[in-house]
């Protein structure tokens, strides 16, 4: 479930995908830039997921599953990979920018607080800029660390 680097934000929940694999990986958009070889997760104490960013309409499932299933391995649910670079990536429109995120990232915010099967609410992860377009102070002029202070369990960068 998920994606990541530049392809969580395009993420979809599959229930299975057979033939006992873990992940699968879809090389469909040529838009994003990276690109990974296929890889095998061994033992992992602590994991990291994300709640795809692309559309309002609020994949939650990511969050839920991902609650559910790995416990108290989860440590954090990124939310908005390099948001900053959205519009050079064709990933949105104009105008986007620091406030456009924030206010997403409000969205996001109350949608997990109104969903029960997300029992932990202060799981999430971001901005994740990656120094694109605008830079973290901007971000933190439209009051993001403030807003999200009760949401947020990182603040990184990439």
């Amino acid at each position: 479930m998920g994606g990541n680097t530049n392809t969580q934000d395009f993420a979809y929940y599959v229930p299975n995908i057979g033939a006992g694999h873990a992940i699968a990986k879809e090389k469909s958009d040529a838009k994003n830039p990276v690109h990974f070889k296929p890889f095998k997760h061994s033992q992992t104490s602590s994991i990291h997921t994300g709640v795809p960013f692309n559309d309002t309409n609020w994949r939650l499932i990511f969050a839920e599953k991902g609650q559910a299933i790995l416990r108290d391995h989860l440590i954090g649910l990124q939310c908005g990979n390099e948001p900053d670079c959205y519009l050079s990536h064709g990933h949105c429109a104009e105008p986007y920018g620091p406030t456009g995120y924030s206010n997403e990232f409000a969205a996001l915010v109350t949608a997990i607080q109104n969903d029960p099967q997300i029992p932990m609410k202060k799981m999430l992860i971001g901005p994740s800029l990656a120094s694109g377009l605008w830079s973290p102070e901007q971000l933190w002029e439209t009051g993001y660390l403030e807003r999200f202070k009760g949401s947020l369990t990182e603040v990184t960068m990439e």
